[in-house]
């Protein structure tokens, strides 16, 4: 299914008002599905002596039930005919807002995070899966309110509608509404009318890595509650740690090998594992281009830094490879886990580092980025441009496999990278108005909307976002959002034609 553009779907005026009922309701039972985890966070603080989360995290839980029911009532006789493109956009992208609203509650109340600006930036890092941080030491931070931290990154990796359409029964034509403003690529696979069947799949495959990530990782030198917390992260492709050296306080090779692993399969369209699972079509996975094309960027990019770390003298040999591998991998599924600076190789492997994060994973995975199908239809439009030059009468085409791409998907795609480009230009005004040095704050921007978290220079690995000012955080923050949503949802809510009536 293409994913066709709000305004021209909307472009006819009708007379048709919004239904503020279903964006109500939708947002309430957001709300809930947020619960379960607020309360296992807080029977964490409970087990372990002297945690001081138990305090915030039991009123964010009792103010987060009281908002959800409160917003289930009042949108409770909502008219389930009337919901359309309009009803989808701003039930999602306000549900995103209010989520990180919430989410931030537990470092307010606590104490942890002192300011508005700086705990809003941290929930949104954290359920867009950014994993960018205003924290400067994690470890003085109760290992509940670390649960709850990684279990926004976690709810935010395949998204909280997923789990909203999974699990609260609804119409198809309310699923598909809100469930496809939240998706995220090109071209997306039909599943109505049974996408609430596909959401549960979705869910269930995303748990089945979770546990399964969770225990290799106990079987490693993490404690339990270390390896869920790195699992939420690794799958989610959202990057936080409990630790402030991330992966590298572990200082083992296993860790960082399984991290890869599944890291590499979490940046790859769920949709073809739920296929190749499911449906019993692995050939489906095999023979995507996109897919192909992913893991070929990983493995060349790779290559290319770890001979440049061997070239330049950072590390040796197979520990240069390694090192490389590990850090591209990371990058290049937006998940930023890190065991070494990789700020300090040198300004080459710095460039891989920001095109890494620019491009990022598949389309329908955890990953954030432009994505791997954007890149592609942008590179073959750029060779099908050339060949016009030469042979003006020739008529050629774009496939991506045995998909044919139309005039209608590039337009789009050049959009997005229109607005995906100058959002960057424009964050990377607003951080270097600060003060700060030029590669910081473009590494800094592509950080934000890409949804990666990983950076340059003082906001890379060792550093973080806390120096910036409140204004800074907020903006980034929208940012997060956008690259999350993929730009068009959010900036249909500021276009007239969104309003008429």
């Amino acid at each position: 299914m293409l994913r066709e553009d709000f305004f021209v779907d909307d472009y006819r005026p009708t007379k048709r008002l919004l239904n503020f009922r279903f964006v109500l309701r939708t947002m309430g039972e957001l709300c809930m599905v947020l619960f379960p985890f607020l309360i296992i966070a807080l029977l964490i603080s409970l087990y372990y002596p002297h945690d001081t989360g138990t305090k915030p995290l039991a009123i964010t839980a009792g103010v987060d039930a009281a908002v959800g029911l409160l917003l289930i009532f009042i949108g409770r006789d909502r008219d389930r005919s009337n919901i359309g493109s309009r009803e989808g956009v701003m039930a999602v992208t306000i549900s995103w807002f209010l989520v990180s609203i919430i989410g931030m509650l537990p470092y307010l109340f606590g104490g942890f995070i002192s300011s508005v600006s700086g705990a809003f930036f941290e929930a949104m890092a954290g359920f867009t899966t950014t994993g960018g941080t205003v924290l400067e030491e994690v470890e003085q931070v109760p290992r509940s309110i670390l649960f709850w931290r990684a279990s926004t990154q976690w709810l935010g990796g395949l998204g909280i509608i997923a789990f909203l359409v999974a699990f609260v029964p609804m119409s198809g034509q309310r699923a598909t509404t809100i469930f496809n403003n939240e998706a995220t690529g090109v071209v997306h696979q039909k599943f109505d009318p049974h996408i609430g069947t596909m959401a549960k799949w979705l869910i269930v495959i995303y748990m089945s890595f979770t546990i399964l990530c969770t225990l290799l990782f106990w079987a490693g030198p993490m404690t339990l509650y270390d390896a869920v917390c790195h699992a939420f992260a690794c799958v989610s492709t959202g990057g936080f740690s409990t630790h402030s050296q991330s992966l590298g306080y572990f200082d083992s090779r296993y860790v960082e090998l399984v991290a890869m692993i599944f890291m590499t399969i979490s940046a790859i369209k769920f949709a073809l594992i739920y296929f190749a699972i499911v449906r019993r079509q692995p050939s489906r996975l095999l023979e995507d281009s996109e897919t192909r094309w992913y893991l070929s960027l990983l493995l060349i990019v790779s290559l290319i830094g770890g001979v440049w770390l061997w070239y330049s003298g950072y590390h040796r040999g197979g520990q240069a490879v390694f090192k490389s591998f590990f850090t591209i991998v990371s990058l290049g599924t937006s998940t930023s886990f890190f065991s070494g600076d990789y700020s300090e190789w040198g300004s080459f492997f710095g460039l891989l580092v920001l095109a890494t994060i620019f491009v990022a994973g598949c389309s329908g995975s955890t990953s954030g980025g432009l994505k791997v199908v954007r890149f592609v239809v942008l590179a073959k439009n750029l060779s099908k441009e050339l060949l016009r030059r030469v042979h003006p009468n020739v008529v050629t085409t774009i496939r991506m496999g045995n998909m044919l791409i139309t005039d209608k998907v590039i337009v789009q795609v050049t959009s997005f990278f229109f607005a995906y480009t100058s959002l960057i230009i424009l964050a990377t005004a607003m951080v270097s108005a600060e003060g700060y040095a030029l590669t910081d704050s473009i590494s800094c921007a592509i950080s934000c909307i890409s949804n990666s978290g990983a950076a340059l220079g003082v906001f890379g690995p060792h550093g973080g976002f806390s120096s910036l000012s409140g204004v800074s955080k907020i903006f980034l923050s929208l940012l997060m959002v956008m690259g999350r949503l993929e730009i068009f949802t959010v900036l249909s809510l500021f276009h007239p034609s969104y309003w008429r009536s």
